[in-house]
């Protein structure tokens, strides 16, 4: 009877215990079975559960379905600088999980994006741009921009407008004039220089105390001239030492000193008072206009006058007669220009006469043809021809037979209706603008030499 009931107390036993293994998802303790490797599971979804992520490997990221407010891609334009693109979004893999133990679940809680309020979060996105500003009213074309002053740099001017030259004073340009190699600034100013076509032209260099230049300019020229007299009339040499000035008031309109400075008479033999002696210059002054100046057909010309002070030393006759007036025209033209350079003309005429009948009169004319070699505006070979014609013999002195030209009026008899022609090959070079250095050596052609069988000029210009 024992024995009967144990074997209804197990049987009873065994009923129970399937129906619990079932629900509890548990095999009975008598099987034994190897542990199932885990499924993959598969990705979340919205508004549905989805599995946990497999081991080892990433999940796709979850594809967005209609209903998301998703901001359009920004439009990238060719040319900016285009960030890279973002990496990929990728969910990391995620560590195994726990191995179900003794009271563990083994349930997952879906993903979702779904607030507890029903409403869906907005997705954020790296290198998203910020939402625009709504437009705002019509009130004409925005501010010109102002810009801070660079380092370093204190003559930058704070709300200038940039397509303005910068005014800068007198002194400050002349700073200009000791930088070899560099170009002068552009624009106008009080005091300029005209630099008409790119300073194409260059200034004569030989007869120059009537050999004026076009161009209303500003400048310091130092000049020394050095020539020796025929043996006819007394032989040795004359010199002539000093500055020439000018100053633009506008473009057009200027003032020139030519002749300032000492005369250094030295015959080898005396003659009515031409004897070896040193004294002080007559001075040449007087204004400029520039009537015509066109840039397209590079062509420039002045009209002036010269008044012949002769306020100098009697010892080297500078002192002639009571004053002495000299109106000229001048004329450039740049022409020919090639890859090889240019050619630039200058020309000139004038007549000085005497208020009085002490001086000598005379018309006087000056050719100068010169090449910008490849076009650099630095080397510029040059030839130059001069030319007097006396039309009135002054009643000065007792000299006679011949005349000083443009260094000395002496107010010699007999000298009327006379020629006097020399030709002068010669150099100028531009080490910039603001400073140049010009010289040539000076023959006559004809018969009649004056008081010149030799002559070498050399200036140095300092130009603002």
């Amino acid at each position: 009877m024992t024995r009967l009931r144990l074997r209804w107390a197990a049987a009873l036993n065994l009923a129970i215990a399937l129906p619990a293994a079932a629900v509890h998802g548990a095999d009975p303790w008598w099987v034994i079975k190897a542990r199932p490797s885990a499924a993959a599971a598969p990705s979340a979804s919205i508004g549905r559960p989805i599995p946990t992520a497999s081991l080892g490997r990433p999940v796709a990221a979850p594809v967005p379905e209609s209903g998301w407010n998703a901001p359009p891609m920004p439009v990238i334009e060719a040319g900016w600088n285009v960030p890279s693109a973002p990496a990929a979004i990728t969910t990391l893999p995620l560590s195994p999980p726990p191995v179900p133990e003794e009271g563990w679940t083994g349930t997952t809680t879906p993903a979702s994006y779904e607030t507890p309020g029903g409403a869906l979060m907005p997705r954020l996105v790296r290198g998203q741009p910020a939402d625009p500003a709504p437009p705002g009213a019509l009130s004409g074309p925005p501010p010109a921009p102002t810009f801070a002053a660079p380092p370093g740099d204190p003559g930058f001017n704070p709300g200038v407008p940039v397509d303005q030259p910068l005014h800068h004073p007198f002194c400050d340009g002349m700073k200009d004039w000791f930088h070899f190699g560099s170009r002068p600034s552009s624009g106008a100013g009080w005091f300029k220089s005209d630099h008409f076509c790119d300073d194409s032209l260059i200034s004569p260099v030989t007869n120059p105390f009537f050999f004026e230049d076009p161009r209303s300019l500003t400048e310091i020229k130092p000049l020394f001239l050095i020539q020796k007299a025929p043996k006819a009339h007394g032989g040795g040499t004359d010199e002539f030492f000093g500055v020439q000035g000018r100053l633009a008031l506008t473009e057009r309109f200027s003032l020139v000193v030519n002749k300032l400075g000492f005369v250094s008479l030295n015959p080898n033999q005396a003659n009515a008072g031409y004897d070896k002696k040193t004294g002080f210059a007559e001075v040449n002054f007087g204004p400029k206009f520039t009537f015509w100046r066109d840039e397209n057909l590079r062509n420039a010309a002045a009209v002036g006058l010269n008044i012949e002070a002769p306020i100098g030393s009697s010892r080297v006759f500078q002192d002639t007669g009571t004053l002495g007036l000299d109106p000229y025209v001048t004329y450039g033209q740049t022409f020919g220009r090639s890859s090889f350079g240019s050619f630039d003309f200058i020309g000139e005429g004038g007549y000085s006469f005497a208020v009085d009948s002490k001086r000598s009169e005379f018309v006087h004319s000056s050719l100068h043809l010169d090449y910008d070699v490849l076009n650099a505006h630095r080397w510029y070979p040059l030839l130059e021809l001069n030319y007097f014609h006396y039309t009135k013999s002054g009643r000065n002195t007792t000299l006679n037979g011949f005349d000083g030209a443009d260094l000395v009026n002496f107010g010699s008899t007999n000298v009327g209706k006379r020629d006097f022609v020399t030709i002068a090959p010669g150099l100028r070079y531009k080490f910039n603008e603001n400073v140049q250095v010009g010289g040539a050596v000076e023959f006559p052609v004809t018969t009649q030499k004056e008081l010149q069988d030799f002559r070498f000029t050399l200036d140095v210009i300092f130009r603002y």
